[in-house]
């Protein structure tokens, strides 16, 4: 699946196999998505540069495994 984002009011192409459609959205319609087992880095904050493996997800927080440290990172918040 690919995903492109088109600056000012968005656009947003989703491919695949079995679907294809371009769909217009505001940007205040748009979220970041992650489940456990993603692979993510921390970009702000009291954590920032943690790369690790998200463990639970509640709401907008994230509980990840860090990748050097493997201790659990807590309150890591999804803006």
């Amino acid at each position: 699946m690919n995903l492109l984002i088109c600056s000012a009011f968005h656009l947003l192409i989703l491919k695949s196999i079995y679907w294809q459609k371009t769909l217009a959205v505001n940007e205040k319609e748009l979220c970041k998505y992650f489940e456990p087992g993603n692979h993510v880095k921390v970009v702000s904050g009291t954590h920032e540069g943690v790369t690790g493996m998200v463990v639970k997800v509640e709401q907008h927080v994230l509980i990840i495994l860090s990748d050097t440290t493997k201790e659990h990172v807590s309150d890591v918040f999804v803006a």
